[in-house]
């Protein structure tokens, strides 16, 4: 992740899950919207109360309440715990926001702004009716709209040297965020970094994702297949490195992240052909092909 200042972190060192206490709601505006690659959006957003925010992790993850078609942001009310999705339920239903969550990409600390890199998967504004909410409001939304934010904690540690990091369009943002951290402090680290990242064509991916880093990594690869059968590839690919004794398959940490069942895939075989402890891998459905994430 670019972030500025580094002290914008909490800590250079996440040996334990990231949490955050005390985290409410507030509001931010789009300022600006911009085509990384020709199916991926980037999304800044700025607010005052992103001067105050310190991250807990470079794959730091947030709430984003945003309007539905037609309608306006309402600002919500301080949020005090409980179920955060239950927090809209004094609007009526067709004024409530929808929620989604989405990795900050780059943190300005200084100028109040988060950018979020959205994977389109090829749809535009005018093609995306079977959209989710989350990518309908990318697609639609534009500069000076409101939304609401909500702080929550990163997801990825750092306790072991060998790692392996396995994504997909949606959170190839994550793994790029993670390297940066780590070249940021901890550069040796990236000698015994593994990244494989699946996607239908390099137009997902920010331009260049891997190009430096090829040097610095373990391995890095992106392969290529259509969304159904991205888990597949994956599961093969993970495969024939255990075949070939191959170092990515002798890590000792597993973060997967993206479609639900690419995730599943890895984590399955990290913990059952590897033998990787379960505490020892990280795995989380970013979305769920066919359906909308709860």
């Amino acid at each position: 992740m670019t972030c500025y200042p580094p002290e914008a972190f909490a800590t250079r060192d996440i040996h334990i899950q990231p949490t955050r206490r005390g985290a409410s709601i507030f509001s931010a505006k789009v300022l600006k919207k911009t085509w990384v690659n020709q199916n991926l959006l980037r999304i800044r957003l700025q607010s005052t109360d992103l001067h105050d925010l310190i991250l807990t992790g470079p794959d730091e993850f947030f709430g984003l309440f945003m309007p539905r078609p037609g309608r306006r942001y309402i600002p919500l009310p301080p949020f005090e715990g409980g179920n955060i999705r239950k927090h809209t339920e004094f609007l009526p239903l067709d004024e409530r926001p929808d929620l989604r969550w989405y990795t900050i990409r780059h943190f300005d600390q200084a100028q109040g702004t988060v950018d979020v890199d959205i994977a389109t998967h090829g749809l535009s504004r005018n093609h995306a009716d079977n959209a989710g909410p989350g990518l309908r409001w990318a697609l639609s939304v534009s500069p000076g709209d409101s939304v609401g934010f909500y702080p929550t904690h990163g997801l990825w540690v750092n306790c072991w040297t060998n790692q392996l990091l396995i994504g997909d369009a949606s959170s190839a943002p994550s793994i790029a965020s993670i390297i940066e951290f780590q070249h940021l402090f901890h550069p040796s680290a990236l000698d015994h970094t593994h990244v494989l990242i699946a996607c239908e064509s390099e137009q997902d991916i920010e331009p260049g994702l891997l190009d430096f880093w090829e040097g610095h990594l373990s391995s890095a690869a992106v392969v290529y297949a259509p969304l159904t059968s991205q888990a597949a590839l994956i599961k093969q690919t993970l495969t024939q490195a255990s075949a070939a004794h191959s170092s990515l398959a002798s890590v000792d940490y597993v973060w997967a992240c993206g479609e639900r069942k690419l995730a599943r895939a890895a984590y399955s075989i990290a913990v059952k052909s590897w033998g990787i402890p379960t505490t020892q891998v990280y795995w989380s459905p970013y979305w769920l092909e066919g359906q909308p994430r709860p």
